[in-house]
C-alpha cells in the first residue's frame, strides 16, 4: 500500500514531495517502534536496574538514529544516477 500511494506521489507531485512523503512515513513508522521498545523490550532486557527515564533516553536515541540513517539511505538512493 505504501508503494502503491509513493507511485501516485511521484508521478502527481515530483520528487521532492516524495522525499517528504518518505520521511513523514519513516517518522511515523520508527516512532511507533521506538515507544514499542519503550514500553516492552527494553525494560524486559535491563530488568528493574535502569530507571525509566534511562529506557525513554535510550528509545528515543534508536529512533532518531535510524530514522536519520534510513533517510540519508533513501536519499543518496535517489540521487543514484544509475541502478549498480
Amino acid at each position: 500500500m505504501i508503494t502503491l500511494a509513493s507511485l501516485l506521489v511521484v508521478n502527481f507531485f515530483g520528487k521532492f514531495t516524495y522525499v517528504l512523503f518518505i520521511a513523514a512515513t519513516i517518522t511515523v513508522i520508527y516512532s511507533e517502534i521506538s515507544f514499542l521498545l519503550g514500553k516492552y523490550f527494553f525494560p524486559n532486557f535491563v530488568g528493574e536496574n535502569i530507571s525509566k527515564e534511562i529506557i525513554y533516553m535510550f528509545s528515543f536515541i534508536v529512533f532518531i538514529n535510524a530514522g536519520y540513517f534510513t533517510f540519508m539511505l533513501i536519499l543518496d538512493i535517489l540521487k543514484a544516477e544509475t541502478v549498480l
